[in-house]
């Protein structure tokens, strides 16, 4: 019975009504009825006699079936197209009115009987049927789709290729594991069919939810203008008329999804620094949560004094725009080398490691953890020959700041199988995501991969390493697989066992290197 449409519905209810209202036309009982009711109406005798003395007009039961069968073929048609409204439910009073008054006035004025009492019965008893199924259809219609109706309906647009839907019927999505996978999982259909434009705005919704997404905006902004560099560092200078504070704005460094990058100079301590300022302008619309996620890095930071970790020299809200000032690093990051195809050598990643490591044993030890170190987080200082650890925007403290928002943190592609599967992380997640990074930089591919979210995943949790690949020595094969055990308890215990691995790596290096001199 589901599968009946709305207008099947109609004609089924509208098809009994004619039959059983027809059969009753036979019946005594009726035939008394609407004689009587006549005859009372020309004051010739009290309702249901059925004899008169003065003779009145009456159809016979040919006639009275073509009357019948006319008030309903009008009824089909107008139920047929009949809608819930105010109007309608007027029109049927009317109709019914309108009969019950030719009956009269035909009887009294002509003592012509025209059998539509049973008609007017009929149809006010249909038409209350369908104004009550119209309803039910109504609200059947307006019902909100469950989260799993809608993440089903999202699919079914994808599998169509109807992706510019499938974006708009996310961003009214709430969010949830499932609605990330699925986004994910589109953003990488999108980059597959090379739509960078529509990736792009899909990546800054979902920023939002995981800072680490930025990224892929930035991945996105070299498809679109693989200029970009050179757009940043010549058209975007403000040639010292931009002012934020006492702040010189000097140039555009960076334009992110979230916030932008500028250099800037320190009127006050006449210091070159970098300029973060949050994008969105703070009014009603830009809740508590967003200035204290984007103010979370420099609260995080500012905990830590490590020459390789960034500084930070001030973070408030100026002109309703929050801000996060901190040191300028002339460089560049290592995501760059990817970009660039520009591979790590070994003694290189012993170096980032070192940092990185150094780094890391600092924020440890304030209980702190990263959360998603990745390439384009570790920058090289040119200035100062030694790499920088940034970006503690995902960071864990203990604070719990971020995870009460439901937001996930760091970025899929380098997270530890505990960070993944939203277990909880120590200090041994950041060493599992610096392998991977490393990993990454040497060969050019990522250690853990899949076309979906899900795939990635499952290939995180249980696919193993395969170092063969690296064109470096084994001992520092070694080291990369042993950070790179699903099991935390597998792993380097903490910062400092690895960094005591990769500087034994080191020397082990120059030992061979000054015997392959020698001789």
């Amino acid at each position: 019975m589901k599968a009946f449409k709305p207008v099947a519905w109609m004609l089924l209810i509208i098809g009994i009504g004619f039959v059983v209202s027809w059969l009753l036309s036979f019946t005594t009982a009726i035939g008394l009825m609407e004689t009587g009711f006549h005859q009372q109406l020309i004051e010739l005798a009290p309702v249901f006699k059925y004899h008169s003395q003065t003779p009145a007009v009456s159809l016979s039961y040919g006639l009275q079936n073509l009357v019948l069968l006319s008030t309903f073929s009008f009824l089909a048609i107008y139920l047929l197209w009949f809608k819930l409204t105010e109007p309608s439910v007027v029109f049927i009073i009317l109709v019914a009115f309108a009969l019950f008054m030719l009956q009269t006035l035909l009887a009294v004025m002509l003592q012509f009987w025209l059998p539509t009492i049973w008609g007017i019965v009929s149809f006010s008893i249909t038409a209350l049927l369908l104004l009550t199924r119209s309803k039910f259809i109504k609200v059947k219609k307006t019902r909100p789709l469950s989260r799993v109706q809608r993440l089903k309906a999202i699919q079914q647009k994808i599998t169509e290729k109807n992706y510019e839907t499938a974006v708009v019927m996310l961003k009214n999505c709430e969010f949830s594991d499932e609605m990330f996978e699925i986004a994910y999982d589109l953003g990488v259909k999108l980059e597959q069919q090379e739509n960078w434009i529509l990736a792009r705005y899909l990546y800054v919704w979902l920023v939002q939810f995981d800072p680490g997404i930025e990224d892929f905006v930035t991945r996105m902004d070299y498809k679109i203008n693989p200029d970009m560099d050179e757009d940043l560092s010549t058209s975007e200078i403000t040639q010292n008329k931009d002012q934020f504070g006492h702040y010189q704005l000097l140039g555009k460094k960076a334009l992110g999804a979230t916030a932008t990058v500028y250099e800037a100079f320190d009127l006050l301590t006449h210091k070159r620094i970098a300029l973060k300022i949050l994008n969105q302008q703070i009014d009603d619309t830009t809740g508590d949560r967003d200035v204290l996620t984007f103010l979370h890095e420099a609260m995080t930071v500012s905990k830590l004094d490590h020459p390789n970790i960034v500084k930070i020299h001030d973070a408030d809200i100026l002109n309703e725009r929050a801000y996060i000032a901190m040191d300028y690093i002339a460089g560049h990051p290592m995501s760059e080398r990817l970009r660039r195809k520009n591979f790590l050598t070994a003694a290189e990643s012993l170096r980032i490691m070192q940092s990185v490591l150094n780094a890391l044993i600092a924020a440890h030890s304030k209980g702190i953890v990263h959360g998603d170190i990745k390439p384009a987080n570790i920058m090289f200082d040119q200035n100062r020959k030694m790499y920088i650890l940034t970006d503690f925007g995902a960071a864990n403290n203990g604070s719990q700041l971020l995870d009460v928002e439901k937001r996930i943190v760091g970025t899929p592609a380098y997270m530890s199988p505990e960070q993944l599967s939203g277990s909880k992380m120590d200090g041994r997640s950041d060493i599992f995501s610096l392998a991977v990074s490393i990993y990454h930089l040497l060969s050019g591919v990522q250690p853990f991969s899949g076309e979906t979210l899900s795939a990635l995943k499952k290939s995180v949790l249980n696919q193993e390493v395969d170092t063969s690949i690296l064109t470096v020595p084994d001992i520092i094969k070694q080291v990369l697989a042993k950070a790179l055990q699903k099991k935390t308890y597998q792993r380097f215990a903490d910062a400092s066992q690895m960094l005591q691995a990769v500087i034994y790596c080191e020397e082990k290096l120059k030992e061979s290197s000054t015997v392959s001199h020698k001789s």
